[in-house]
């Protein structure tokens, strides 16, 4: 993987910056003198197996148009991706032809790929929260320390319906809020009920997958 990419790099000029949680190839491209690329242009592709890497990716979606940047999600604990990238092209068209060249697209015997165009997440997932607080402690709670907040989902606990899973979902007005409150309650030192919470964007995802749901300790 390690030799191909790298040719990659030389190809195209790009860059790789690899921090906790991603990589991220690109983002401008070499001497780009146009605008950045605005609403329509990212696409989700989903499904993606956790041994695949940008040295198969990029091929893929380059034959759909230029691409701006292409980040795939990484796992910090297992090192593997998480099943999922976000890939911006510099046009709008070139994200229409990838979903409809590779939605569905068989990358690998059985392995079928998810693409869809990129909707702006508005959602945050938070761990660590009392079980005993219910939806409207959640949210008069966390309405206090962030902004925009609309809506809290939660899972109830299988033997108690009053209390919840010990995670929620925080759904903010707009990908703005949802960035802010992220940054606010992340910084470590936001403590809710007196419990140190875990925030993350939640995945792009409508319902955690069973193999998320059976990790949760109840």
């Amino acid at each position: 993987m390690y030799f191909s990419f790298q040719s990659i790099l030389v190809r195209t000029g790009y860059t790789l910056d690899v921090t906790t949680g991603q990589r991220k190839y690109g983002g401008p491209p070499p001497n780009w003198e146009g605008p950045t690329p605005g609403s329509g242009c990212e696409v989700f592709c989903g499904k993606i197996p956790k041994d695949m890497y940008e040295d198969e990716l990029i091929p893929l979606f380059e034959k759909c148009g230029r691409i701006w940047d292409l980040r795939l999600m990484m796992d910090p604990m297992t090192g593997s991706n998480r099943g999922y990238a976000f890939i911006t092209f510099t046009t709008r068209d070139a994200a229409q032809i990838a979903v409809k060249e590779l939605d569905n697209h068989e990358i690998k015997p059985g392995k079928t790929l998810k693409v869809n165009i990129s909707v702006p997440n508005l959602r945050l997932f938070v761990g660590n929260i009392p079980k005993s607080k219910g939806k409207e402690e959640i949210l008069d709670e966390f309405g206090k320390l962030t902004a925009g907040l609309t809506e809290v989902i939660i899972y109830s606990s299988p033997d108690d319906k009053k209390k919840n899973r010990g995670f929620c979902f925080l759904e903010y007005e707009s990908h703005k809020a949802a960035s802010l409150a992220k940054r606010r309650l992340g910084t470590g030192r936001s403590k809710v009920w007196g419990c140190d919470i875990i925030v993350d964007w939640a995945d792009p995802q409508e319902e955690p997958d069973e193999a998320t749901m059976s990790k949760v300790r109840y």
